[in-house]
């Protein structure tokens, strides 16, 4: 495979240049950053907004910390691990901890129907600060919506829209960390030539990205994957022990533990029964990415599995012997 790039029609997307090789699952660098005058100004910002509210109350552990399963500080707006590591920080929506105070600006906000102030928010400034592009055109949306357009930040936004943002924000956070999945251009070539294949796994996809999104329900995503991998039909593939992965991830991110542990179970079962715990599950697959997907797929199995090694209801096991 050829890690460059060509030009592209509007229509067309094209591998980016970390994208046209097996080295691309493993690509962590963090977003662009900003300048040093604005980082600075970004923070004096976040702490002045912080102090005039009266400070806020924060979750247990920040969501690098957690996928990675170590120990956070749980510092606003950026933990003592993150900063040491030089890694982006960033705070879940959660049903527990970080609530807002009044917030008259908020309340103004709702009242006209609009959410122009989404980003008054202390929980999510950070985003910005990293390389969010708030406020600026998308040029890497597969649907091609701009995030800056006034339309996609009214509650009317298409469901497209929302798709191609959410799907942004999966890769742009959560595949630099658990990067099993394809990457971001052989993703979307499978969902053009066979979208019945990984579907399901989309949705599940969508549910990760609602966590880093303050104005999409993160309630109705979850529902939408839990309800689209029950259906009976659902074909046993790769992608959908992908899915069943993912969604016991963001399920285990909003402490529904009992369930992400169900999910995880089914998800164990199915890849035992596909034989994914063989080498040749992957050695014979012919497409080299496909290939790595899976057993990068195995791995992150393997992995969440060993995080639940207190429960008492347990799969059958990962690892032989």
């Amino acid at each position: 495979m050829s890690g460059s790039t060509t030009a592209s029609s509007s229509n067309e997307v094209l591998p980016r240049e970390s994208e046209g090789d097996i080295s691309m699952f493993v690509d962590l660098e963090s977003p662009s950053q900003d300048s040093p005058t604005s980082s600075n100004a970004s923070t004096t910002t976040k702490r002045q907004e912080t102090s005039s509210r009266g400070g806020i109350r924060v979750s247990l552990a920040c969501l690098p910390c957690r996928s990675r399963h170590v120990k956070c500080g749980a510092e606003v707006p950026v933990c003592s691990r993150c900063q040491q590591d030089d890694k982006p920080c960033y705070y879940a929506k959660s049903r527990r901890g970080m609530r807002d105070g009044p917030n008259p600006r908020k309340k103004d906000s709702i009242q006209h129907g609009g959410k122009d102030n989404r980003i008054s928010d202390t929980r999510y400034i950070h985003h910005d600060a990293i390389g969010f592009p708030i406020g600026r055109p998308s040029t890497e949306m597969y649907t091609g919506t701009s995030v800056s357009c006034p339309g996609s930040l009214e509650s009317s936004v298409s469901r497209s829209g929302s798709t191609g943002r959410l799907i942004d924000l999966f890769y742009m956070f959560f595949y630099k960390i658990h990067p099993f999945v394809l990457p971001r251009y052989y993703f979307f070539s499978r969902l053009d030539s066979d979208p019945d294949s990984v579907n399901h796994l989309r949705v599940a996809m969508e549910y990760v990205g609602s966590l880093y999104d303050p104005d999409i329900s993160t309630n109705e995503q979850r529902d939408l994957a839990l309800e689209q991998l029950e259906i009976a039909t659902l074909h046993p593939t790769g992608f959908t022990v992908q899915a069943l992965l993912l969604t016991a991830n963001a399920l285990d991110l909003e402490d529904r533990t009992d369930l992400s542990r169900t999910v995880l179970d089914t998800a164990i079962y199915l890849a035992l029964e596909l034989r994914m715990n063989i080498q040749e599950f992957a050695s014979l697959e012919p497409d080299q990415v496909l290939a790595e997907s899976w057993r990068r797929t195995y791995w992150g199995l393997c992995s969440m599995d060993s995080t639940f090694g207190g429960s008492t209801t347990r799969a059958p096991s990962l690892f032989p012997g």
